[in-house]
């Protein structure tokens, strides 16, 4: 229990908070707002439950991650040579096969007159 009241005070009891607000000014209504605010009453909720008070970042803290790659070198992943990236990150899983029999069921029903929705 000692290991989990310093990782909520230390860790993201201070930065969780600063996230669901900035998630919800992007996200005013939507999957995203739900889940900014489920989140939010998660974190209020853990921090009472184990008697926490962290010390949360502000906006004034928030500094976005940055990268300099150094000079004459670049980072990529190589998934743009390979084609479209969402493409190759679905076979590199298996489930462009999956999503492939998928489409020939919806196909087939198509023609057979059934079910083309998914309920």
């Amino acid at each position: 229990m000692d290991a989990q009241k310093k990782f909520v005070k230390n860790h993201i009891g201070r930065w969780v908070p600063l996230f669901c607000r900035m998630l919800t000014k992007k996200a005013d209504s939507g999957l995203f707002k739900l889940v900014s605010d489920m989140t939010a009453d998660w974190m209020d909720f853990e921090t009472a439950f184990l008697g926490v008070t962290p010390q949360p970042y502000t906006e004034t803290d928030y500094r976005p991650a940055t990268f300099n790659s150094p000079e004459g070198q670049t980072y990529e992943c190589g998934a743009q040579d390979q084609g479209n990236e969402l493409s190759v990150l679905l076979n590199e899983v298996g489930a462009q096969s999956f999503m492939d029999i998928k489409d020939k069921e919806k196909d087939k029903d198509k023609e057979e007159g059934g079910p083309v929705g998914t309920a």
